[in-house]
């Protein structure tokens, strides 16, 4: 049976190359978009960019601060994380990668 209703959340791991080569990652829930809220973002741009991640991004898990203690979910550091170039990019990637499972099993 298909809910036609339901919202589609997903989580995905977010593995990102900060500069100096150095291999981190972390968590992302996302919102799945239907086309044409999703045809609505130029993702080639700042502005566009920014715009989708705060619409789709729900939530990061899995960062921590210089100390390496957790550093909790909020929009404030989904923003500063959103401004890193190498994150933002890796998180758009993560996002459609994130609804490859759905549309192969289709």
């Amino acid at each position: 049976m298909f809910n036609v209703d339901e919202v589609p959340v997903f989580q995905v791991p977010v593995p990102v190359i900060a500069p100096g080569g150095i291999d981190q990652s972390f968590q992302a829930s996302f919102e799945a978009l239907m086309i044409d809220e999703f045809s609505g973002f130029n993702l080639s741009t700042p502005d566009g960019c920014t715009a989708f991640l705060e619409r789709a991004w729900l939530k990061v898990d899995d960062v921590v601060d210089k100390d390496g203690n957790p550093v909790p979910d909020s929009t404030e550091l989904r923003a500063r994380i959103a401004n890193m170039p190498w994150c933002r990019a890796a998180l758009v990637r993560a996002y459609l990668d994130g609804l490859q499972p759905a549309a192969r099993g289709n």
